[in-house]
This record gives C-alpha cells, structure tokens and sequence, in this order.
C-alpha cells in the first residue's frame, strides 16, 4: 500500500470520525439513530485507522478483530472497577470505552464491521487474496 493509499485511509477515517462524532452528538435524528450512527462510525474508523497503520494486515481477519475489541469493550461496560470508572470518566474513556451496557450498540457494530469490510474491498479489492 503506498502512502497515497494510507493518506486516503487517513482522510476517509477523519471524515467518519467527524461525521459519526456530529450525529451521535448533535445530528438533527432521533437519538436511537444518533446512537446506531455513533457505533457505526466508531467501528469503522478503527478498521480504517488500522488499515493504514497495518496495510498488510488481511483485511477480514482486520475487521474481524475490530469487531471482536468492540464487542468486548461493549460488555466490559458491565464491570465498574474504580480504576476503570476513573478512565470513564475522562472524555477520552467515555470515547474510547463507553459507559453504560447497551444490548443495542451490538448492530452498529457488526453494521460498522461490514461497511468497513466493503469500503476495503472497493478500495483495494487486491487485498482479498489472502485471509
């Protein structure tokens, strides 16, 4: 992958983290959607994120392990040990972790997985040879 492609990879990932950030916070939709938004976007700039910085890294084992990592910060959010309530309560922790359980945050995230997956596959559907 040539530093365009990583630049480009970079560039897609700020315009998902900007937009995902505005709709899950401040986006004119009913807030079940901002939610939906949020996790969709949060999944898909680490797929795009890690891309850039990973590009040999195959692609479905990539968004496979972003999804998994999400998944597992979504039920770490039922665990409140003070350590981790501290991170929590930083905005970087409430970004990056969550707060609060939420059976429903799981399909944005398996939505973020699979338009990640897709977004890899029309950007360099060469990196699908290999698993």
């Amino acid at each position: 992958m040539s530093g365009r492609d990583r630049a480009r990879l970079v560039a897609i990932a700020a315009f998902v983290l900007v937009l995902g950030y505005w709709l899950r916070f401040y986006g004119p939709v009913p807030l079940m959607l901002q939610d939906m938004a949020g996790g969709t976007a949060y999944v898909l700039f680490w797929i795009l994120i890690l891309t850039a910085l990973k590009p040999n890294f195959a692609a479905l084992r990539l968004t496979a392990l972003v999804l998994l990592t999400t998944c597992v910060l979504e039920v770490l959010q039922l665990w409140h040990p003070a350590w981790l309530e501290a991170i929590r309560q930083t905005l970087a922790g409430r970004l990056l972790l969550g707060t609060t359980f939420e059976w429903l945050d799981f399909p944005p995230y398996f939505a973020g997985a699979s338009a990640g997956w897709l977004l890899l596959r029309l950007l360099n559907p060469h990196r699908f040879d290999k698993c």
